[in-house]
């Protein structure tokens, strides 16, 4: 399963950039949750509401591009890079990291992180990059 849920997070961002979110939804759990790296507000919980911010990303054009796919049996760390980050994130912010966590083939928790050292151990990855 977990090189399915690798293959789903690559199928899923295509579709994403793509502007083709009907494809996300059968993807998505209906309990999901998306947070990012520092509570408030724009956490989401449910499928609808992930799906409407996506929607509002896709508008104001914040996509970017992935970057590296990497497995962690039920979950998968997926890095973003682009312009459009910056511009949605903050200065300095171009590059993004994501969490993906499955279960029984659906994604049921998004987790945003600043750097890839965080997403790593969020997914109980070592973090090489030092080595």
């Amino acid at each position: 399963m977990p090189d399915e849920n690798v293959e789903t997070v690559r199928n899923a961002f295509e579709a994403w950039r793509r502007g083709d979110l009907a494809a996300l939804t059968d993807l998505i759990d209906p309990d999901v949750e998306w947070s990012w790296w520092q509570p408030g507000p724009w956490d989401c919980h449910g499928r609808d509401q992930v799906l409407q911010v996506m929607r509002e990303r896709d508008r104001e054009g914040v996509k970017g591009e992935v970057t590296e796919v990497l497995d962690a049996g039920d979950k998968v760390v997926v890095g973003v890079a682009g312009r459009d980050l910056e511009r949605f994130f903050g200065e300095g912010q171009d590059r993004v990291y994501n969490v993906f966590t499955f279960r029984h083939g659906k994604v049921v928790r998004m987790q945003d992180f600043r750097t890839r050292a965080e997403a790593l151990a969020a997914a109980g990855l070592p973090d090489r990059s030092a080595e």
